[in-house]
């Protein structure tokens, strides 16, 4: 049935290209994007949960 249906749909064949188009050109932007970051960048994103997690537990143990 659904497919009689988009059978009989005019043009639906350029929404598979469009949605494979837009996938594919933010696929590659998300590729570049992560390729050109500094490692300098991403060793302090990646330690900033720990640094987070130990300025938590120095406040805990500070009791006044």
């Amino acid at each position: 049935m659904i497919k009689n249906v988009l059978l009989d749909i005019g043009g639906v064949g350029i929404y598979g290209i469009i949605a494979l188009s837009i996938f594919f050109l933010f696929f590659s932007g998300m590729l570049m994007w992560v390729l050109s970051l500094k490692k300098g960048y991403l060793n302090q994103a990646g330690s900033m949960p720990l640094e987070l997690d130990l300025n938590e537990e120095q406040k805990d143990t500070c009791h006044e």
